[in-house]
């Protein structure tokens, strides 16, 4: 383990490793509600987390959308809409 710190990507790998996971599932849990699975069984419980983590991520795209729209570039904007996750027809 120390040989591999010494080396520039070691160090770049192990800083990646002290990134945070927690303000994800806390997100989860306190703003949107979701603290227990209502759901039985290893396939069905994979599908609601699923669910949960596609929703996190819509929500996510909404806000990331919704602040370039603030910055006051259009073409910005035009480019979200025009997405294929954002069909307009």
């Amino acid at each position: 383990m120390f040989h591999r710190l010494k080396t520039q990507a070691g160090r770049a790998r192990d800083a990646l490793h002290k990134q945070a996971d927690e303000p994800v599932f806390g997100n989860i849990d306190a703003v949107m509600g979701f603290r227990r699975f209502f759901l039985r069984g290893l396939k069905r419980v994979s599908g609601e987390w699923t669910l949960v983590f596609m929703a996190r991520n819509f929500k996510r795209l909404a806000v990331l959308a919704h602040s370039r729209e603030d910055k006051g570039d259009p073409r910005k904007s035009r480019r979200i809409r025009q997405n294929r996750l954002f069909p307009t027809g």
